[in-house]
């Protein structure tokens, strides 16, 4: 079986999160994620909005590798179409209007 991983992308690098035991969860990792200084914390996209539900135990969160890849891929082609305004990250959230 394929231990759990979440996958940050950087400017330049990977950041790997991988459980080193069976009794690590996803939310665990996504703890982890969340602390690394590498974590784009003011950035509002759906990967960001997937790590925080993840952490919180949101069963909507990251549960499986499928769902940990969809991250990792929204998070690294948010970051390359953005690479040269990445610091600090756009505002991407639309102001609600009534």
């Amino acid at each position: 079986m394929i231990p759990p991983r979440i996958d940050l992308a950087t400017g330049d690098a990977w950041e790997i999160f991988r459980a080193t035991n069976d009794v690590e969860t996803f939310k665990k990792l996504a703890d982890e994620v969340k602390k690394s200084p590498n974590y784009p914390a003011a950035l509002k996209i759906w990967a960001t909005y997937m790590v925080e539900a993840t952490a919180l135990n949101d069963p909507n969160g990251i549960i499986n590798l499928k769902k940990a890849a969809a991250v990792r891929i929204n998070m690294h082609l948010y970051r390359q179409l953005h690479f040269a305004r990445f610091d600090p990250a756009p505002d991407t959230d639309d102001d609600y209007v009534e």
